[in-house]
This record gives C-alpha cells, structure tokens and sequence, in this order.
C-alpha cells in the first residue's frame, strides 16, 4: 500500500517517472490480484495520457520534438579532428533561442518518454546520436543544395525511427525548436498527416486567439504549398479561377523556393492577362524579371516564363487573402518580393 500511495503522489505532482516505478512496485508487492490490476490500470492509464517529465515538460505518446540544425558546430574548434560526430555534439550554436536550455538537457537526459530529431539543411531529419560530418548547408541558400521539400516528405512518409520503430508518420502532434524556415520545412513535410506542427512559443505558452488565426494562416499556406506545380507552359486561360487567390512563382530547377508570390481578385485575369500575355507596365512580376534578366524585351521575359517558370495556385476568400500574402511572403521569402 506505502508503494501505491507514493505513485499516487508522484502522480499528482506530475511527475510521472517515478509515479510508473512505484506502480511497478505495487503490482510486485500487491498479493491480491484486484489490487495488482489497479495497480496496471492507473501505470497504463498514467502511459497513454502523457506525463511530466525530469524536463518539466508535458509530453505525450504521440508527440514530437524537432529542433533545427545550427550553423556553429564543433569543428569549429581547431582541437576537434573527427570527421564524423554524432549530431547532438555536432551542434554547439544557436545559444540565445528560448528552447536552448531544453534542448541542452534533451543532449544530457536520455529520456526515452521525449522522442525528438534534428531537422539538418543536409540530411533531413536525424536522431540526435546520427553520426554527421562538418558541412555548410543552408535553407536560405538554395545554391549550398540543401535537402528538398519532397525528400522531406518521403522520410516522413516512409522512415520508421529509434530502437523501437516507430513510424514518423504516426505522430500527432510536432513541436518545432526553430525559426520560421523550419518551422515552414516541418509543416509541409507533415501535411499530409493528421499532425498539428505548432512552433515553440505556442507550445510553452498555450496561447488562444492571435494564435488559433496563426494556426488558422499555416494551414491555408499548407495546403497552397501542396496545390500542384505547373508550368506556365501547359497553363489554359479556361483552367484558371476567376475568383480571388493566391499564388506562387517558382524556378524550373529551384521549386523549394518560391521567387515571387501575389495575390489578386481574379486569379485568371492576373495570371494569364497580366504576367504571361502582358506587360512590364501592368505586371509587377514581368518588372522584377525584366530587372534580373537586364532586358525590357517582352519576348524574352515571356520566353523565360514560360520556360523556366512554375507556378502554384489557390484560390481563398476575399477576406483572406491580404493577410495570406503577407503571411506567405513573410515565412518563404521569395527572391523577387520586396
């Protein structure tokens, strides 16, 4: 009995390491079999409704840690001459952010209740003991090759992770340990799941209102990062929406980031008339290319959209889409938007 009240206790003060030992011990030490079942009952009970953990923070079954890579790592240090270092050695910067002090215990404490990756520029998502070797990979940077969109998706899709296989798709909920690239990276490699990727600071603070309408933004720019990708080449005028929208202008050979993204009332008139058939005079777009290519040619603006230009459409509600573009523009950074 001194052993189930202890659970008890523990339980009641959150933490649930030492409630699931004492539950274990009372099952052991019970002698009547209705007491060594409420004994499994309350551990079971205590195992699938998540638990406080030595961290002191609230984790379930089904949650996910992911924390970005930094640029700062240990090869840094001229003493260092190992070509290949776990990931979690691997990564020393990143110091000021506000889940830095989690992070730093996740690297000491292997808690098995905290499931948690690395999300690298270079390989994708890694568990923290992955071996990696020094590199310069970046998301802001598409000339460095960072990992694509799609390669993250296909790990997601079909990577199983840890000792005990656990598929990355399965999860429910994901935490992102990272800026605004990251988070936008883990939120569109989990789209297809039933996840909710929530960042950090909406995590630990549990905040409404502001943020149920950010919660609401990420999702609408989900599903317009996962509309399908065409080329201006096979664009039909009749296939466009007449109706307002959002859109996003990619390069041929670099579609993880978006050169231009826009809006407008009628996405047909702004798409086809405007950008593809018009004008530097009545297509922002055709402008900025006409300054990137260094001509005020209209064939070669258009040559060059047509052949070396995609595009992502979706249309929204007139109320929205102001503040979507900005969202959009403010998480992807297009290379051509002021």
């Amino acid at each position: 009995m001194v052993a189930f009240a202890l659970a008890e206790e523990h339980n009641v003060r959150d933490n649930g390491t030492e409630a699931a030992r004492y539950f274990e011990e009372a099952e052991e030490l019970f002698p009547r079999e209705e007491w060594k079942s409420r004994a499994r009952s309350a551990k079971a009970q205590l195992e699938s409704t998540g638990t406080r953990t030595d961290l002191g923070i609230e984790t379930e079954p089904d949650m996910l840690f992911i924390v970005q890579c930094t640029k700062g790592k240990i090869w840094s240090n001229p003493s260092e001459s190992r070509e290949f270092v776990p990931a979690k050695e691997a990564y020393t910067g990143g110091k000021n952010e506000p889940y830095t002090d989690f992070v730093e215990r996740l690297k000491r404490e292997a808690l098995g209740k905290v499931r948690w990756l690395y999300l690298s520029a270079k390989y994708g998502f890694i568990e923290p003991d992955h071996p990696i070797a020094n590199y310069n990979v970046t998301f802001s940077d598409p000339n460095t090759g960072p990992i694509s969109d799609e390669t993250l998706a296909h790990q997601v899709r079909h990577q199983w992770r840890w000792k005990d296989n656990i598929p990355l798709s399965s999860f429910r909920r994901v935490v992102v340990c990272g800026g605004t690239a990251y988070f936008c990276k883990v939120l569109l490699a989990f789209s297809f799941t039933n996840a909710k990727v929530i960042d950090w600071n909406e995590y630990v603070s549990g905040k409404q209102g502001l943020d149920h309408r950010i919660g609401y933004l990420k999702g609408r720019l989900a599903s317009l990062l996962t509309a399908p990708l065409l080329s201006f080449r096979e664009l039909k005028k009749e296939t466009l929406p007449v109706s307002p929208g959002i859109y996003v202008v990619y390069g041929r050979d670099k579609a993880d980031r978006p050169l231009y993204i826009g809006r407008s009332e009628n996405l047909a008139r702004r798409i086809w008339d405007n950008h593809l058939r018009g004008n530097v005079d009545v297509s922002v777009l055709r402008k900025k290319i006409s300054r990137t290519l260094g001509t005020h040619d209209e064939d070669k603006i258009t040559e060059w959209l047509v052949n070396l230009c995609q595009i992502r459409f979706m249309p929204t509600d007139e109320s929205d889409v102001i503040v979507l573009e900005h969202f959009a523009i403010s998480l992807l950074r297009p290379a051509l938007n002021d």
